[in-house]
């Protein structure tokens, strides 16, 4: 796991050197430099090259190689095509996805090269496009929560680098942010939840707006409210419905806790933060003001689904950038020692997340790092012992959890 502490080390001292010094004419033309030249060179190695990390790489890798070429398509029925038939719970979008990058003769390795081409040169525009600020710190707190985790979940990564390019539109074309969300959806369906977004972002920003949502948000899982569960309880009552009622014993099954933990006092804490600055937030422009309301949906979306972690973690996905333009934009509102004191508190906490996270058994099996140009057969077999060592433990967590709760 070096190389994933080598990276955020090098990438946060990037980012303090620019948020403390950027204003120096060498010292940006270096950053430019390593911002259009160096990281992207090394992100398409890093990232595009690496090879059967994970866990999910088996399933889309099956289907890759199994998946017809357009040319065969029109000689088949098509009905009995691997296209249609092969995996149920992919989304149609990323089929046709692998369908056209596969007619171009491409393996799956290239294929999740292209992806991370095209992934990369989204945040990269997005990132121009919004003018974020701080646009290494932005990133580097971007990766410590999605860079693992987006090995892993490549649908749902596609799709939220395609809602990106709709995020211009909000406030401006709901057609266009529309289509550009059904669009996504095909790739994953989760990615619906980004509709409701364009109303929800249309609430105009205020003081009050902030405390709000910190308040429903700390008291939350101070106190072990469990709103799901309360909903569905009010609803099976009304209705009767036996489905309901299922899914609500299913939530129970798992139980789990609803409580503060350090993760949910630091988001208070970032919150309670931008509720202080609240005259420079009011200075903001429209689009970082709306980059600010996909952090406040981030609370929401935390507090209602908190008790299917499953869920939470898939959906809070798509929010961690607005969580990660906070980071960036904190320090933008101090000069002198408050701003380095914000940005070291800010740096020190990704760092002991990092490590907490790294040194987890489950992710050392899951995510050491391999990359296609050094591997050999023995590095397979290495691979699957520890992909058989990890569906163990994890098939053992599961089981442990229903015992639990008989």
């Amino acid at each position: 796991m070096t190389i994933y502490y080598l990276f955020f080390i090098i990438l946060g001292m990037i980012a303090s050197v620019q948020t403390l010094f950027a204003k120096t004419r060498t010292v940006k033309i270096e950053l430019d430099v390593i911002w259009y030249v160096v990281l992207p060179s090394f992100l398409l190695f890093f990232l595009g090259l690496r090879y059967k990390i994970g866990g999910d790489w088996i399933n889309y890798k099956e289907f890759y190689d199994n998946v017809e070429t357009i040319d065969l398509l029109f000689t088949e029925q098509l009905r009995n095509s691997y296209l249609i038939n092969g995996n149920e719970f992919l989304e149609i979008g990323f089929r046709l996805v692998c369908v056209f990058v596969k007619s171009l003769g491409v393996s799956y390795q290239g294929f999740v090269f292209l992806l991370t081409c095209f992934n990369l040169y989204s945040m990269y525009h997005f990132i121009k496009v919004q003018k974020i600020p701080n646009k290494f710190l932005f990133l580097f707190f971007y990766f410590s929560y999605n860079l693992l985790v987006e090995f892993d979940i490549i649908r749902q990564a596609l799709s939220f680098y395609i809602f990106l390019y709709a995020v211009p539109y909000l406030n401006k074309s709901f057609v266009k942010y529309l289509l550009i969300c059904i669009l996504a959806t095909t790739i994953h369906s989760s990615a619906v939840i980004f509709i409701p977004m364009y109303f929800f972002c249309r609430k105009r920003l205020t003081k009050k707006f902030l405390i709000v949502t910190l308040c429903i948000y700390f008291f939350n899982f101070l106190l072990g409210i469990k709103a799901l569960s309360g909903l569905l309880s009010i609803l099976g009552a009304i209705s009767g419905n036996s489905l309901i009622l299922t899914i609500k014993t299913y939530i129970e099954l798992f139980n789990f806790p609803t409580h503060l933990t350090v993760y949910t006092l630091v988001f208070s804490t970032l919150l309670g933060l931008v509720a202080m600055n609240w005259e420079k937030v009011e200075q903001l422009s429209d689009e970082h003001q709306n980059l600010l309301k996909f952090f406040l949906a981030y609370a929401y979306i935390s507090v209602f689904f908190s008790e299917i972690k499953v869920i939470e973690e898939r959906f809070v996905y798509f929010f961690y950038f607005g969580v990660a333009f906070v980071f960036a934009l904190l320090p933008t509102f101090y000069n002198g020692l408050l701003k380095i004191a914000t940005l070291t508190v800010s740096l020190l906490y990704a760092g002991i997340r990092i490590t907490g996270t790294l040194g987890n058994d489950f992710m050392i099996l899951s995510y050491t790092y391999n990359n296609y140009l050094f591997v050999d057969d023995r590095t397979d077999s290495q691979i699957m012992a520890r992909i058989n060592e990890m569906q163990e433990k994890t098939e053992a967590y599961y089981q442990e959890r229903v015992n639990d709760n008989k």
